[in-house]
């Protein structure tokens, strides 16, 4: 893998494969680049395809600092610059989803061509006037001071309750694996971005993003409704929904429609 240092000194890995347009790919919560793994083998056949581990996951340093939102989106802007991209496509999953609409609130959207937000919300709590954030539309302010009280309290609990969400379209030996890859995570990083993605709040900002907008659901996520995608595409001037097969994995479940759906999008724009 490549490497890139922040201006904390934080060393972050990346992987870069393909030439051509360049798609920026973030990954999720307690994820890392690997989660891109085929997309990377399909989508580099036409373009540069750019997937890094964001600080404190996979072979990325944590550093000193809190790990936050804002923290990981700096990152973002300056391994942006460090790469001298000067237009790109911008897919984020799941919290990299946060993350992308976090660095076009902060750093705007000049560079940008397309935005592709994937089983991703412009806001995770839920209320009466929004439904169309995590779990379904009813994870609330309640739930979220609950789940970071657990997640100190009982690291343990919290991580299996989160896996068994994420892989219920996984084998029991794949959902193993994966739970035991969650809780090799850093706790303090992982509780601190959990707190600090509940704080976001994207919706006013969405209007002024004046590019291609695509929210991609899978059929049976845990997390998302078909709803919320449109919800949340709804907001945008030139927002754009699909719903494929698979649950909140269905990056890694359903890859060949997965990345036929994101090729297809970025072809029709360009």
């Amino acid at each position: 893998m490549n490497s890139f240092n922040t201006s904390d000194g934080v060393e972050l890995k990346y992987e870069i494969k393909g030439v051509g347009d360049p798609i920026i790919l973030l990954h999720g919560f307690g994820a890392d680049h690997n989660v891109f793994r085929f997309s990377q083998k399909i989508l580099s056949k036409s373009n540069k395809t750019i997937a890094i581990d964001l600080r404190g996951h996979g072979k990325s340093e944590k550093g000193e600092s809190k790990v936050t939102i804002d923290l990981l989106t700096r990152d973002l802007y300056e391994f942006i610059n460090h790469l001298e991209i000067n237009e790109f496509h911008l897919l984020g999953y799941s919290m990299g989803g946060g993350i992308a609409l976090n660095f076009i609130e902060k750093y705007g959207d000049s560079r940008i061509k397309t935005l592709i937000l994937v089983e991703s919300t412009t806001k995770i709590i839920n209320d009466e006037f929004w439904n169309g954030g995590l779990f379904l539309g009813e994870y609330t302010i309640i739930d979220h001071i609950k789940t970071l009280s657990v997640m100190e309290l009982n690291w343990k609990e919290f991580c299996h309750d989160f896996i068994k969400k994420l892989t219920i379209g996984l084998k029991e030996n794949d959902k193993k694996a994966s739970l035991d890859d969650f809780m090799n995570n850093n706790k303090e990083v992982l509780i601190s971005l959990w707190k600090s993605l509940g704080e976001k709040d994207f919706r006013t900002g969405t209007k002024k993003f004046n590019k291609p907008v695509l929210v991609i659901n899978s059929e049976n996520s845990n997390f998302y409704t078909k709803q919320s995608g449109e919800s949340n595409s709804k907001l945008f001037l030139k927002g754009k929904t699909k719903t494929i097969k698979g649950t909140h994995l269905l990056v890694l479940e359903n890859p060949v429609e997965f990345n036929r759906v994101i090729g297809d999008y970025i072809n029709s724009n360009f």
